[in-house]
């Protein structure tokens, strides 16, 4: 199994390298030049932390990276290679699923990590303490959207199939959130616990 981890990781590293390097270009020019706090004459007030866009980031790969990985199901030809190597299915398809959310989480830590020494070591007035949380829900939160996605996507016979079933899913989850934020207000729950 870690043998084909790896040599999943081998085949993809041009990928991760430059999905990193894309996500930390945008990472740099979001928090570079930028002033966190306003002055007001009563005193300092913050602008928004810099880190929305990592869910944007977390999105985008979370979408696109179960149609690359899985879309050899789709093709006979990859299918049949796929399955004459000495890997058992379930190996195989937990490989690439562990792949893909190595490739979904790893832009994510790094321009995290580097929005978040940025913001450490420049003028700010925020209260750090909550980034750490914030980060991790962000981690799981993208894993699971992930995990779903390639769940659906497989179930489909083709491309065109998993994204349409990755559509369907992903507006389901979206009623789903909005019938939940409708019917019980959250805000309302959370300041009174």
């Amino acid at each position: 199994m870690k043998k084909t981890i790896k040599y999943f990781l081998n085949k993809r590293k041009l990928f991760i390298g430059v999905s990193l390097g894309i996500t930390l270009l945008f990472t740099l020019v979001n928090v570079s030049n930028r002033v966190y706090y306003y002055e007001m004459p009563t005193g300092k007030t913050p602008f928004d932390m810099p880190f929305g866009f990592l869910y944007v980031f977390g999105v985008i790969f979370s979408s696109f990276i179960p149609v690359m990985e899985f879309k050899f199901k789709t093709n006979k030809i990859m299918v049949d290679q796929a399955y004459s190597l000495p890997v058992k299915r379930e190996k195989y398809y937990l490989a690439k699923y562990v792949v893909g959310l190595i490739e979904t989480l790893l832009p994510l830590v790094v321009c995290g990590s580097v929005s978040l020494l940025y913001v450490m070591c420049s003028k700010h007035i925020y209260n750090l303490w909550y980034v750490l949380p914030y980060l991790l829900m962000l981690l799981l939160i993208t894993a699971g959207v992930y995990s779903i996605f390639v769940f659906f996507f497989i179930k489909g016979n083709t491309v065109f199939d998993g994204i349409v079933n990755m559509f369907f899913i992903s507006c389901f989850l979206m009623a789903l959130a909005s019938a939940i934020d409708t019917y019980v207000n959250v805000s309302k729950v959370l300041r009174t616990a």
